[in-house]
């Protein structure tokens, strides 16, 4: 679903809320994941631990499942859903 630069924005300036909005979602990507890793160390030995960690993750996901639609290129797009397809998974051994 492609979305259009409204009418105030220039070329230039919405190529660059584009590559800040993919940047954005690589980093929420990546902190989902080191959440994921601490939930994985947290399973045992502090469940509360675990929980919250992953109640972070699931957060994560669903604002980037929310904002992976806005992003025009498909190539970016695609693989920013790949990652997430990816933490969805792991999520999802988590669950009994």
């Amino acid at each position: 679903m492609a979305t259009y630069p409204p009418r105030d924005f220039g070329d230039a300036q919405w190529a660059r809320a584009q590559g800040a909005l993919i940047d954005f979602l690589h980093a929420d990507l990546d902190l989902a994941f080191t959440w994921l890793r601490t939930a994985a160390i947290d399973v045992k030995d502090d469940p509360k631990g675990c929980a919250l960690a992953l109640s972070k993750v699931r957060a994560a996901l669903d604002a980037i499942r929310g904002l992976e639609r806005r992003i025009d290129s498909d190539l970016a797009r695609k693989e920013i859903d790949a990652r997430a397809d990816q933490l969805e998974t792991a999520i999802s051994t988590f669950r009994s």
